[in-house]
């Protein structure tokens, strides 16, 4: 094992949110299913939740931040909660 963590160099939500849902492409994954599981299993603010939309959608995760925006909305202390 090496001794240095391979996330590491992954210091802000977004990367971490780019680098999920990159590398669950390859298993052919829900990118948007994939990003909330991640942020409500990192129990994000709504706040962060749209400032990681603001920055991933330039980058052409379209998908994933039009599922960001949906679950954090104009809410203020939870997202959106899951739809049944």
């Amino acid at each position: 094992m090496p001794d240095t963590d391979a996330l590491l160099p992954l210091t802000s939500i977004p990367e971490i949110i780019a680098y999920v849902v990159t590398s669950c492409r390859a298993d052919g994954a829900d990118e948007g299913d994939i990003a909330e599981l991640l942020v409500r299993a990192a129990d994000l603010s709504p706040d962060a939740v749209r400032r990681a939309e603001r920055v991933l959608r330039p980058l052409g995760y379209a998908q994933v931040s039009d599922r960001l925006r949906k679950i954090a909305g104009r809410r203020q202390h939870s997202l959106a909660p899951l739809e049944s």
